[in-house]
């Protein structure tokens, strides 16, 4: 109840008494006030407020059950009564009253008193009342108020969570560009912990400013020295980077890293001192008694957790019950909320993934204790499920699915063999949620799917505790799944499916277990997959293309392996073995190839059919003829259709423009020589023309993928580019070697001195060199290196161990335009005609012709400058 609604009623009843005062009612003299007839009315309405103060005490009982005596629903519960409007209207009439009898009395005021205090003062008490026997006498409504008053304080508190975090490092997001930074950008050593000085608080916030007076603190210094000094001090440094390890809304502990900081080491004493006193100065926490959103509600999930096991220990089931579903309402309104707010941050996503993953986890570990306690999770579980619909989340279904796992798992391991007869309870459970559930893929979530896999992973986990017995039921509830509800096969797929993987895993834990697993055969029996060999390639392109929800199966053979141990998964392997040995035991046809998929499978399967029995020799060899005639179907099948494709106008440009982008570059030596329009008399115009002319597979120039054969035009253009630019350089340094006017052996102060000497034009001149320098130990000295800095290097194949020095101003001239015909057009400014054209008409091996041709000569200059130097 707000402050405004009690002000105002006071307001209105004072004026009220105000204008009443030394009023008689002359209209009702029958009915006249007695004297000290507002007194008794002070006394009679004192009387019920006190009567409905005790029933706010009887209210209060309602909390002595744990399920309902989390804090946050106390005040919900209370408001649910008008326990607030009670309590603060009756206090706010009898200061009323208390005012109209010491002061204000008069006729009329007696009958304010009456209508605004009295009467008021007992409906809101008999409103009170009715309300909270109504609660008294539907447990199932107090539930619903207090579901629905956990569900609100943790949206709220959510919302909290998310909203300080936003505003706490909104004002960070400047400095990130500056050099702060959440995750490190090298190795972790290179960078120095800053601790905090202080412990168990809540850290509110990072104060920006001493923040960024740190890394104006790590910024280099310009060095002062004097004016005769030879030379300036070196020393190192990195830029610097502080990486904050503490989030706005986490509870630091006592010498907690809270910043990482690098470019440390190298900094003076004084500045180190300076960089840790801003750092932590920069951290603001809250009070000592300050109690994050999260703990709350952490901690009031603790309570309905310690309820179930009290609960349950004590025998008494209905407060387990109730508790264990206030759990899953609270788990539910959180993984609704995280669907609702996608944008959430971080930490409120892995908070809610924690509550989700965990919660149910822990709870479930009692479920061992007896079989009533069994049964009462065993339905908790299926509840669960069944309110999917609502939250529409995988991560949700699965997570619910999966106490159906966890339950099986603790009671097969824990040995209790009075659950031995209730463990069906799971398996039927499941069984109905696949058969008969109408949560499917237009849904977004197809449970019944899931649950199919979720029986998978039961048989799985019976065989891992070696409980044959629990293995061959849940076996036998898979192998009939969906036998007479599947009307297109899709889900009859993803149980043989399942059996696949499941023959997979025995076959592998045969191989690898250090203790000899007698061999069940009616678990085998149960776990080879039935139907045709249609049948069987469907569920085998199912896990081969790994497209199974809820299990984990390509990770089990993990489970097991120690931290830091690293091993290569071989189930993929186990599973085609599966698949072969199926279909080699099942009849009818293979379906036909007609997709890449498929056909790949067939491929795999090939060399599995050579590691069979004796006994299955011939069937396999029968078989391995089919899918070798299926797999020579399939490619003839691609090759008419690759024959017949259209060539795309788009790949053709992105071959254009990927030859165009790569004759730019600068190890195209030619584009730095001066170019003539025309070619003198004298000039060697001997084998001017360079070009191509290939037949290319045309699978670069079609849009479709055939063959499962992906070739892209844009290496096509790079590497016939490069080819012009080879053939172009070879024929220039041919013509540098004619002109060569100095000679010397590759040493280093060879080279040195002879760049030094060009002095400021250096930067003007090329120098050519093999690729990765010639073969001299010389070649990364510093000295060369950084001589080399002067000049333009470019690196070509056309040497071998030969570096030549010229100037590309005056050495040569150059005539290059594009040789033109037929359907080769210019690309660019390259000088080279290009032409994409479709010919070739071989209908066993498609191709495209691709031709390009220019018309190339280089003449000596005016003043040609070329210096060698050579390794021998």
């Amino acid at each position: 109840m707000s402050w405004f609604v009690l002000v105002g009623y006071l307001a209105v009843c004072l004026t009220a008494l105000v204008i009443a005062h030394g009023s008689e009612l002359t209209f009702l003299p029958t009915l006249s006030p007695e004297a000290g007839a507002s007194g008794l009315i002070w006394q009679v309405q004192t009387t019920f407020l006190s009567v409905g103060l005790a029933g706010l005490a009887i209210a209060t009982q309602l909390f002595v059950d744990t399920p309902h005596a989390v804090g946050a629903t106390r005040a919900d519960v209370l408001r649910y009564a008008y326990v607030e409007e009670f309590v603060g209207l009756g206090l706010a009439a009898n200061a009323l009253l208390a005012v109209e009898t010491i002061w204000l009395q008069s006729d009329a005021g007696v009958a304010v008193a009456v209508v605004g205090g009295l009467a008021l003062t007992v409906a809101m008490m008999l409103i009170s009342y009715i309300r909270v026997a109504r609660l008294f006498g539907k447990p199932s409504l107090l539930d619903e108020v207090v579901k629905r008053s956990l569900a609100r304080n943790l949206i709220d508190r959510l919302d909290t969570v998310a909203r300080n975090y936003a505003s706490a490092t909104k004002q960070l997001e400047p400095l990130f560009e500056a050099g702060l930074t959440r995750e490190p950008t090298v190795s972790a050593s290179d960078y120095a912990p800053i601790r905090t000085p202080r412990g168990g608080l809540v850290l509110r916030r990072i104060n920006p400013r001493p923040v960024r007076q740190a890394l104006a603190a790590l910024a280099p210094r310009v060095q002062s020295i004097p004016e005769a000094a030879a030379a300036m001090e070196t020393s190192n440094y990195s830029p610097p980077e502080i990486v904050v390890s503490a989030e706005p809304g986490d509870r630091v502990r006592h010498g907690a890293v809270v910043f990482r900081v690098r470019g440390y080491s190298d900094v003076p004493a004084p500045v180190r001192e300076r960089v840790e006193t801003l750092l932590a100065s920069s951290l603001e926490f809250e009070g000592r008694e300050a109690v994050t959103p999260d703990e709350e509600i952490s901690r009031e999930i603790s309570m309905l957790q310690d309820a179930v096991a009290a609960g349950i220990r004590a025998g008494a089931f209905g407060s387990a019950s109730r508790a264990l579903e206030l759990i899953d309402a609270i788990l539910r309104e959180a993984w609704t909320a995280h669907i609702a707010t996608q944008e959430a941050p971080r930490r409120t996503y892995s908070v809610r993934r924690r509550w989700l993953y965990g919660v149910l986890a822990e709870v479930e570990l009692d479920a061992i204790q007896s079989p009533k306690a069994f049964t009462l999770f065993v339905h908790q579980a299926m509840a669960r499920v069944l309110q999917v619909r609502d939250v529409k989340s995988t991560d949700y279904t699965d997570e619910s699915l999966r106490s159906f796992t966890r339950i099986w798992s603790n009671a097969l391991v824990a040995g209790n063999h009075q659950l031995d007869e209730y463990v069906d309870l799971i398996l039927l459970d499941l069984q109905n949620l696949a058969e008969y559930s109408h949560l499917g893929e237009a849904d977004g979530v197809d449970l019944r799917v899931r649950s199919s896999w979720a029986i998978v992973e039961l048989v799985k986990l019976a065989v891992d505790a070696r409980r044959f017995s629990a293995a061959r039921a849940a076996a036998n509830y898979l192998s009939g799944l969906f036998e007479y509800t599947d009307t297109n096969g899709h889900l009859r797929k993803h149980a043989r499916a399942g059996q696949l993987v499941l023959s997979a895993w025995l076959a592998w834990q045969e191989s690898r277990s250090d203790e000899i697993l007698p061999r069940d055969e009616d678990l085998h029996r149960l776990l080879g997959p039935k139907g045709n060999r249609s049948d069987i390639v469907a569920a085998g392109l199912v896990v081969s293309n790994e497209s199974t929800p809820f299990s984990r199966w390509q990770w089990w053979e993990a489970a097991n392996l120690g931290p830091m141990q690293v091993k290569a998964l071989e189930m993929n392997n186990y599973v085609l073995h599966a698949v072969a040995r199926a279909l080699i035991r099942s009849n009818g046809t293979l379906p036909k190839a007609t997709s890449h998929d498929l056909n790949s499978f067939y491929t795999r399967l090939m060399p599995l059919l050579e590691e069979v029995d004796e006994a299955l020799d011939h069937s396999a060899t029968t078989l391995r003829a089919n899918l070798s005639q299926e797999i020579e179907r399939w490619k003839a099948s691609e090759i008419t259709a690759l024959a017949n494709a259209h060539v795309s106008d788009q790949k053709v440009g992105e071959l254009k423009r990927a030859f165009e982008a790569r004759l730019y570059s600068d190890s195209r030596i030619s584009r730095r020589l001066p170019r003539s329009s025309s070619v003198p008399l004298d000039a060697d115009a001997a084998m001017p023309v360079f070009g191509i002319n290939y037949k290319i597979p045309r699978h670069y120039f079609v849009d479709e993928i055939f063959n499962s054969t992906y070739a892209d035009p844009k290496d096509l253009g790079d590497m016939i580019a490069q080819a012009f630019i080879d053939a172009e350089n070879r024929k220039i340094v041919d013509h540098l070697a004619a002109l060569t006017t100095r000679r010397a052996k590759v040493r280093t102060d060879a080279v040195v001195r002879a760049i030094a000497k060009l002095g400021d034009d250096a930067s003007k001149y090329i120098l050519l060199a093999p690729f990765g320098g010639p073969d001299a130990e010389e070649w990364w000295e510093e000295s060369l290196q950084a001589s080399l800095k002067m000049v333009s290097v470019i690196e070509t194949a056309a040497l071998d161990d030969t570096l030549i020095l010229f100037d590309p101003r005056r050495t040569l001239l150059s005539h290059i335009h594009p040789r033109t015909s037929g359907e080769l057009e210019p690309v660019g400014e390259t000088g080279i005609a290009l032409g994409v054209i479709d010919d070739v008409n071989d209908q066993d091996d498609p191709k495209v012709r691709v031709e390009a041709g220019e018309y190339v000569v280089f003449w000596p200059g005016d003043d040609p400058f070329v210096h060698a130097f050579q390794s021998s």
